[in-house]
């Protein structure tokens, strides 16, 4: 069975992604918060070993590295479905 770039897509990516976001406004101590509780959770051993155990790969990002993260994804799901011609059914 060929691999997706060996059937002519070379550059074909897919993969999902998880996060935790808040409304737009949530004062900044909150988001400090969550994100602080967030990754000490993350970082106990049993949740860490179980995230890992389901195939998950854990990032530590700044809400502000996440925001930059999400604006990118969104940048570039825009050009695929403007260049594909794409709609929701």
């Amino acid at each position: 069975m060929p691999t997706v770039a060996e059937s002519g897509y070379p550059s074909y990516e897919a993969g999902n992604w998880h996060g935790l976001m808040a409304p737009a406004g949530t004062p900044s101590e909150i988001v400090a918060t969550v994100h602080k509780a967030a990754i000490a959770a993350l970082g106990q051993p049993e949740i860490s070993k179980r995230m890992q155990d389901l195939g998950y790969i854990v990032h530590e990002d700044t809400p502000e590295e996440f925001a930059r993260f999400i604006k990118s994804e969104i940048e570039k799901w825009t050009k695929i479905v403007r260049a594909n011609k794409l709609s929701a059914n």
